[in-house]
């Protein structure tokens, strides 16, 4: 789905502690790249903000006569806040989230009708 800058995707993601067994999970995401923020569905039922995107390395568009999609590609991706970073550290029980370093890269491929 989308709606002005931001793209909802389905399904989710799940952080993992493989010792304990904890996990956080990321539900409905949601990517803005013009906010440069993805908000997830937390396991309470709120929506909140879990990272950043610091960067966009690169913005592709190309069109068909049904289709527009645009390429995102470099995106770098960071804890949003150290609240939020304690959270992760807590919900899973370890201490290696920070808001200070680049958590992963992605790149993001939007088509839609046109």
């Amino acid at each position: 789905a989308k709606s002005g800058t931001a793209n909802a995707a389905a399904g989710g993601f799940r952080f993992t502690n493989n010792e304990t067994g904890e996990s956080f999970r990321c539900s409905n995401p949601t990517i803005d790249t013009r906010a440069r923020v993805i908000d997830c569905v937390l396991p309470s039922g709120y929506n909140a903000a879990v990272f950043e995107i610091t960067d966009i390395a690169e913005r592709t568009k190309v069109n068909s006569n049904v289709t527009k999609t645009t390429i995102f590609q470099g995106m770098q991706l960071r804890i949003i806040n150290r609240e939020m970073a304690k959270r992760l550290n807590d919900e899973l029980d370890t201490s290696v989230f920070s808001s200070s370093v680049v958590l992963g890269d992605g790149s993001l491929i939007v088509t839609r009708a046109r």
